[in-house]
């Protein structure tokens, strides 16, 4: 088994922190274990869903975290995946400047309807 942009050092440290694959029910409940799910809030019969909870395993979350990073880094899927995604984040945030100018504007101006 290969993964681009990882050498020995670092696949020994994600099969110590996973250890047996067959342990694992699916891959969320590994993200779930390294505590790269998000902490879930719930008041009022509403649920929210926060920043990732940090609980769990420290070296599998690092491991998990590493190869993402590895993967984004050199394999060709992973970097259109971030182009498209960086691409449509810019596109959003330009919508969203837009937006404000024109509401700052109506709002110094009065609205014109």
């Amino acid at each position: 088994m290969s993964v681009p942009g990882w050498g020995p050092t670092h696949i020994g440290n994600y099969a110590g922190a996973l250890g047996d694959p067959e342990r694992w029910a699916g891959p969320a409940q590994i993200y779930r274990v390294s505590g790269l799910v998000p902490a879930q809030y719930e008041s009022a019969g509403k649920r929210r869903d926060g920043h990732i909870s940090r609980e769990g395993s420290v070296p599998l979350r690092r491991a998990l975290i590493e190869l993402g990073f590895g993967l984004r880094h050199n394999e060709p899927a992973a970097k259109r995946y971030v182009a498209d995604l960086n691409r449509w984040t810019s596109l959003l945030e330009a919508r969203v400047v837009v937006e404000d100018f024109k509401d700052d504007h109506n709002h110094r101006h009065g609205a014109r309807r």
